[in-house]
């Protein structure tokens, strides 16, 4: 399915508010008669009440001797018989207990019939239950079929019935639904007049407004698809507009200049960039030339040469400048002294020139030595520059080198080192919540708590943008490498206060301990990095001391990563399939492709032996693609040439495959027979953190009727608002949750509480781990939807599948054989 219009949203929203209003309409005409039946009910019962005060009179009249009973009841019969209520349509009947009638309701020449074993279409005897009710209650309601004088037909008759025991009268007064009905109908008909009425009219001023905004927006987005494909040229419309879509406009077209500058200014920037280098790399050279020109001039004993001194690099030109004064001074002493040389060998008293003689030597001197003092401090300048990281005052990575190539160098030298690597977890989140002068800050505090947080000196250095290394001689320090590493990153995780907010950070750190003596700084280098990653596998805020296990299991994990890249070359990851159930129906509501690796010389090897090395070199995707296409083939074999009614092929998508733009056109090359696709996302996925494209992917496949799952749920960190955000059409509640519900009462609520959660939203909830009937039992009256484990259907192959609904016959017989006797 192709992506709605705005026009067509328009016109389906005006439509969903036009279809709103007719299904209002309906609800409060229903209620409407509800409130119409109670209005007829509560006249029916006034009247049975003014009845019955009536009666009262005419006894105390019997009682006073002023009317005999027969007087009295012959009366009372005459009044009630032209007694009328609601309209005229109700009316009060008589009936002794014996089932004589003396006042029918329909007609008078129906009174002092005997009604006792009178019955309506049910088979209810109506006059018994009434005197009944009479005797029992004193008043009462009775309903029963009855024919309605104003239709002649048999209709539903709801009476109120009263007792009056002087007489052994039971007095009933009834109102007919049909009656109701009627006047409902009507109301109906003058409601749906209206609400047609206003529908056509808000359809048609809706319309006019839709095109109004849905046309503006159709040009706005074509144009905004122009300039994002880098038509920067592109005509923009409705700038004129006073309305929204004029300011979406303008500021679209202040957006594509503000475009057309940025790469102008861009352009310049490298123009000049390239000059700059260009420049610098000349002035370096003519430096290198000339400092060489220096040394040969100076060597002939002329030291008239100068360097230039304009060279970009404050530190090179002060260098350049302090060795002109120094050329300058020595020149100046050499010419004093061969001014006194020459009047020496011309016969005349070298005393005659000793002052400026010692004069020139002693300034030459002074000079000289000044003049190496200043070029040392510049050339330390320059050294630490080189050395060190300008943001922490910290050595460097190249610092960092060297000094492990000294303490690796240490010949004959038995000491133990220890290496640490340490890596600021999640730092790039810091950067985008906070901004990157908030992340340098955070940088700087680090560095200072590493300085504080070792007992003794050591060697401290920022070798990256979030990463730290240290040295340490254990002769130094008199406690283990474990609480060193334990101490450091509790002192690291302290929130950090900066000008823009609070940063919460954590650190993971990789150690190596080894002997200085003939140690190979390249490969404590490599084993650093393993057991850094080896810290973050495990969790992050951890620490890892490198092994020789670690060693082997990396060179384990490399081959096995060869063996994945000849794999999916060779097309030899493939799908298990396993049944899903539905808890109530016990039918097989779907499948699950479960991803497998047909190794040439291990077998079929599940996931946990190879997802994780895959997930590390990012071809996951690979792995999903192939697995789906697989599967997909597959059920579509099954449903169309073994009839195996799968309805629903549910397939596990990691991110980076979710993101990939081949997923779409992959779902849209399988036809799989009117087999249902979902997709199960794993709810370690940190939804509240992905980006607008994230819920772009997920519209495109709602869109498409793809259904979404979130899998292992429970074990991540998915909010409610994300739930809400993605509205997945289930819940797969992980089976470590799931299997302790049979001892544990606390993880049945928590099931429970899931449950309910899900339900509140409209999202289907599947059980994974089921691993027995009694699992079954209970979470089939937890009101789960689906059940998944070991206790139904193991992971099958395609045959085995086949051959499982075969002979099993939708699984009922399979649930019921696996039941435990009660």
């Amino acid at each position: 399915m192709l992506s709605l219009t705005v026009r067509t949203k328009v016109g389906l929203l005006i439509a969903a508010a036009c279809l709103s209003m007719v299904a209002l309409s309906a609800v409060l005409i229903k209620e409407s008669r509800k409130r119409i039946f109670d209005f007829h009910l509560e006249n029916t019962k006034t009247a049975l009440a003014a009845t019955l005060a009536m009666l009262e009179l005419d006894q105390s009249l019997v009682d006073t001797g002023e009317l005999s009973v027969d007087m009295a009841r012959a009366r009372a019969l005459e009044r009630l018989r032209k007694f009328r209520y609601n309209n005229g349509e109700g009316y009060v009947a008589v009936v002794l207990d014996d089932g004589y009638m003396p006042l029918h309701p329909v007609h008078e020449n129906l009174d002092q019939q005997n009604v006792w074993d009178l019955q309506d279409s049910t088979g209810a005897y109506i006059t018994r239950d009434i005197i009944r009710i009479g005797r029992e209650q004193g008043i009462g309601v009775n309903r029963y079929y009855f024919e309605n004088p104003l239709t002649g037909k048999n209709d539903i008759k709801t009476s109120a019935v009263g007792r009056f025991e002087p007489w052994g009268w039971t007095l009933i007064a009834g109102v007919f639904d049909q009656s109701i009905d009627l006047a409902t109908e009507e109301m109906l008909r003058r409601a749906l007049v209206v609400v047609i009425s206003m529908s056509g009219l808000f359809l048609v001023f809706g319309l006019a407004i839709g095109r109004s905004i849905s046309v503006p927006i159709s040009k706005l987005t074509d144009s905004m698809t122009a300039i994002a494909s880098g038509k920067l040229d592109a005509q923009i419309p409705c700038q004129s507009l006073r309305n929204e879509s004029g300011k979406m406009a303008r500021a679209l077209a202040i957006f594509r200049d503000r475009g057309v500058e940025i790469i102008e200014l861009q352009a310049r920037r490298e123009e000049t960039n390239r000059e700059i280098e260009n420049e610098r790399k000349q002035v370096a050279l003519r430096l290198r030339e000339q400092f060489g020109d220096v040394l040969h001039a100076a060597n002939r004993g002329e030291f008239s040469y100068r360097m230039a001194t304009d060279a970009p690099d404050e530190n090179l030109a002060a260098l350049a400048e302090m060795l002109n004064t120094f050329v300058g001074t020595v020149d100046k002493g050499v010419s004093a002294v061969r001014l006194a040389m020459s009047s020496m060998s011309q016969g005349k008293c070298p005393t005659q020139h000793e002052d400026n003689f010692q004069g020139a030597f002693k300034d030459m001197l002074a000079h000289v030595t000044s003049t190496a003092e200043a070029i040392q401090n510049q050339t330390d300048r320059l050294e630490f520059a080189v050395l060190h990281d300008p943001l922490t005052d910290l050595p460097n990575r190249r610092f960092f080198e060297k000094q492990l190539d000294a303490h690796c160098s240490q010949i004959g030298s038995a000491n133990s080192i220890s290496v640490l690597q340490i890596d600021l977890d999640h730092f790039k989140k810091i950067n985008d919540a906070f901004g990157h002068i908030a992340g340098n800050e955070v940088l700087r505090h680090t560095a200072e708590r590493l300085r504080n947080a070792m007992p003794a000196p050591c060697f401290i250095a920022r070798i990256g943008g979030n990463e730290f290394a240290l040295i340490l001689n254990d002769l130094e320090f008199g406690q283990s490498l474990d609480n060193i590493l334990a101490e450091i990153l509790r002192k690291i995780k302290d929130p950090v206060k900066t000008r823009n907010g609070t940063a919460k950070i954590s650190a993971s750190i990789g150690a190596v301990r080894f002997n200085s003596a003939g140690a190979n700084a390249k490969e404590i280098l490599k084993q650093l990095s393993m057991a850094l990653l080896q810290a973050k596998r495990k969790r992050r805020g951890a620490y890892y001391i490198f092994s020789p296990e670690l060693e082997a299991a990396q060179i384990n994990r490399e081959r096995i990563g060869d063996d994945i890249l000849r794999g999916l070359e060779k097309q030899e990851f493939f799908p298990y399939f396993q049944p899903q159930i539905d808890a109530r129906t016990k039918k097989m509501a779907g499948v699950e492709a479960l991803a497998r690796w047909r190794h040439p010389e291990h077998g079929i090897l599940s996931p946990d032996r190879f997802l994780p090395i895959a997930e590390e070199m990012g071809v996951t995707s690979q792995i999903d693609a192939q697995v789906f296409k697989s599967a997909a083939t597959t059920i579509k074999h099954l449903n169309q040439q073994d009839s195996a009614g799968i309805e629903k092929l549910s397939v596990n998508v990691s991110l980076p495959r979710l993101m990939d733009e081949d997923l779409l056109r992959s779902f849209d090359e399988v036809d799989m027979q009117g087999c249902r696709l979902a997709v199960e996302l794993l709810e370690s996925i940190a939804y509240d953190d992905q980006s607008d494209l994230f819920e772009y992917r997920i519209d495109i496949l709602r869109e498409r009727g793809i259904e979404i799952e979130i899998d292992d749920f429970g074990t991540g960190r998915a909010s409610i608002t994300s739930l809400i955000k993605v509205a997945p059409h289930r819940l797969k509640v992980d089976r470590a949750l799931v299997r302790p519900i049979v001892s544990s009462n606390r993880q049945r609520l928590l099931i429970c509480s899931i449950v309910e959660i899900a339900k509140t939203f409209n999202i289907g909830v599947v059980a994974e781990g089921v691993e027995t009937m009694q699992h079954a039992d209970l979470l089939r009256d937890m009101d789960v939807d689906i059940l998944q484990g070991f206790a139904l259907a193991r992971p099958l192959s395609d045959e085995g599948l086949m051959k499982y609904i075969r002979n099993n016959e939708g699984i009922d017989s399979t649930y019921t054989q696996k039941r435990p006797a009660q």
